[in-house]
């Protein structure tokens, strides 16, 4: 691939699920950023204008096909469009499905302060993104994936290690005398709540997949899981977010790590941000 070729990039249709598409749209306009490349937008639903390039049976189901939909009402549409260009220019298109930045030297993984300007253009530009209510209490949200919901060998994660960071979060809060409320976002089918019965906890069956990423990109501390909607919500936080490990390391990143995470840690990001 040669960049020069191209007069625009643009996030590339991708049979995956909403977390994975919307990872790979920021991944894609941070690149063209960089790139100096004009970016233009593929809204989520243009999947199904576009089926010839859709091999993944599952996408094609009426379900995703709303879901394309329902997730569209985050982006910022009046961009420019992959529809606004014309068939002739189609073949100055990039379509940029998984562009890496971790060798970009003016961005670069540890350098925050160019992290949070680019989130910032980010989201200003190209994100819809409800305004974040301001109270005497510091929200912290916990998603736990679908996959981790039930008690069985393929968890990513086990409950003891969201009760883990849980505890670790709140001894710092309460040290410090900081009002605090704990809001659980997960699927409602079979979730082993054990250990977790005390907190507030928000199935799928009331809360969309699309509140629940709103509503952790305006949390001020966000304990993830090893999903890519948790890690697409820390890509564009203003708050802290905890990862479980550097083995999932995301682009555009200045994230904590619960394998690593400990009062001192904590509290110097919270100072960052504040």
């Amino acid at each position: 691939m040669n960049i020069d070729d191209y007069k625009y990039i643009t996030n590339q249709i991708f049979p995956h699920g909403m977390g994975t598409r919307v990872s790979f749209l920021i991944n894609a306009i941070a690149f063209s950023k960089f790139e100096n490349k004009e970016f233009i937008m593929t809204p989520f639903s243009y999947q199904t204008k576009k089926r010839e390039f859709d091999t993944n049976p599952r996408t094609k189901t009426y379900d995703y096909i709303g879901s394309c939909s329902r997730w569209d009402t985050i982006l910022n549409l009046d961009v420019k469009k992959i529809t606004d260009i014309s068939n002739d220019e189609l073949r100055k298109v990039l379509p940029l499905c998984f562009p890496s930045l971790n060798n970009v030297p003016s961005i670069g993984y540890g350098n925050n302060d160019k992290i949070r300007l680019l989130r910032s253009e980010i989201k200003n530009e190209y994100f819809k993104i409800s305004k974040k209510e301001i109270n005497d209490k510091v929200k912290v949200s916990v998603h736990i994936r679908r996959g981790d919901a039930i008690p069985h060998k393929h968890r990513f994660l086990p409950n003891e290690y969201y009760i883990k960071i849980i505890n670790i979060v709140e001894t710092f809060l309460k040290k410090n005398n900081i009002n605090y409320e704990v809001k659980i976002f997960t699927q409602k089918l079979g979730f082993y709540n054990n250990g977790l019965k005390k907190y507030k906890i928000y199935f799928d069956d009331k809360v969309s997949d699309v509140d629940v990423w709103d509503n952790l990109l305006n949390s001020d501390i966000i304990i993830g899981s090893n999903s890519a909607l948790s890690s697409s919500v820390g890509m564009l936080t203003d708050g802290v977010y905890i990862h479980s490990d550097r083995k999932n390391q995301t682009l555009v990143t200045d994230w904590l790590y619960g394998s690593e995470l400990n009062y001192d840690l904590l509290k110097k990001r919270l100072d960052e941000i504040k």
